[in-house]
């Protein structure tokens, strides 16, 4: 059995480690926004439970004792522009 999510229990994030090719340095390196360490979605708040490089597990509270995980595979998306907004280089939930 899974024990419930405790906030004293949360771990240090491990570093992001990325490869670069042999002709640049890490001067260079654009380091991707993180997905958030918590967010409400259909009336339930998912936080981060555990990561590891590209995959994360997010533990989800509702009402009384309903408790869900869900692993996800961590999606990379480019910087654009839409509209008259500009995004960096962020990490996102995968789509459905």
């Amino acid at each position: 059995m899974i024990p419930p999510y405790s906030p004293q229990e949360e771990q240090a994030e491990p570093p992001v480690i990325f490869s670069l090719p042999a002709n640049q340095d890490s001067s260079e390196a654009i380091v991707p926004v993180p997905l958030p360490k918590e967010i409400k979605r259909a009336g339930m708040v998912y936080r981060e439970f555990s990561r590891s490089g590209d995959i994360a597990i997010y533990c989800g509270k509702g009402k009384g004792s309903r408790i869900e995980y869900e692993v996800i595979k961590v999606q990379l998306l480019p910087a654009q522009e839409l509209g008259a907004h500009s995004y960096p280089v962020r990490e996102a939930f995968p789509k459905p």
